[in-house]
């Protein structure tokens, strides 16, 4: 069986075309705010907008340190574009809402996401049985 091929692997678009698709696509859909960066500390390309009151990032893993990081860096890209641009058409189709596909990724307060802050959170809810406290100091019962 042969290998299958990850989305957007061998892509030759430029990293700087998908990074102006990106912001083109969200100012379609109303997202203000909007940024993309890539941050090399911790190996990531990352999108940040604000839609719906909420200020959402979203980040990708990158390989700085591949044999061919420029290639890594094409895919990168593409596969987060790829994922910001199904979010927002199944938004756009009334099918979902901006809430339930990027909740996720949105900015909370303190600066980290919701994944962030509810992770460790659910892994220890599904290992001992109890649920979690929503988002920090809010408590549970």
């Amino acid at each position: 069986m042969a290998k299958r091929q990850r989305f957007a692997q061998g892509t030759t678009v430029p990293v700087m075309k998908t990074r102006i698709e990106l912001d083109e696509l969200l100012g379609r859909h109303g997202a203000t705010q909007r940024a993309t960066f890539q941050d090399d500390d911790s190996g990531r390309a990352v999108v940040q907008f604000r839609m719906s009151e909420r200020v959402i990032r979203l980040m990708m893993k990158r390989d700085p340190k591949a044999k061919r990081a420029d290639q890594a860096d094409r895919e990168a890209w593409r596969r987060l574009l790829l994922v910001v641009k199904a979010k927002l058409e199944i938004v756009a189709s009334g099918s979902s809402t901006i809430e339930r596909e990027f909740l996720a990724d949105v900015l909370l307060p303190d600066g980290t996401t919701v994944h962030d802050s509810l992770r460790l959170q659910l892994k220890d809810s599904y290992s001992t049985g109890k649920m979690p406290p929503l988002l920090g100091a809010g408590g549970g019962s």
